[in-house]
């Protein structure tokens, strides 16, 4: 089972992971999801928001723009990332199911 995070603002991906205040936690087994959950990140603090995702042990995590300490945290967690996507949600997760959506990172 893989566990994917997307950064969420509204129904799309935030445009920064640093002002990102809540992120969708997807599970997917064989490229089926098997669930869903929203969470919101409470934390101000960049260090605290980026230990609440780190928590979340994802595989992957796609999202908007991204700064090299953030991209350096959450890779040291060897976690996965897809940074400076674009688009609603729903999208981008069916575009990364089906493997049109790739780690530039």
């Amino acid at each position: 089972m893989e566990t994917i995070v997307l950064s969420v603002f509204g129904d799309r991906i935030s445009s920064r992971l640093d002002v990102a205040q809540k992120v969708m936690i997807v599970k997917v087994d064989n490229s089926s999801i098997k669930r869903k959950e929203l969470r919101l990140l409470n934390n101000v603090d960049i260090l605290k928001k980026l230990d609440s995702i780190v928590q979340l042990n994802p595989d992957i995590l796609i999202c908007g723009g991204i700064t090299e300490l953030c991209k350096k945290k959450l890779s040291n967690s060897k976690i996965n990332i897809i940074p400076w996507v674009q688009g609603y949600v729903e999208d981008v997760l069916k575009l990364y199911l089906d493997g049109s959506l790739t780690k530039r990172a």
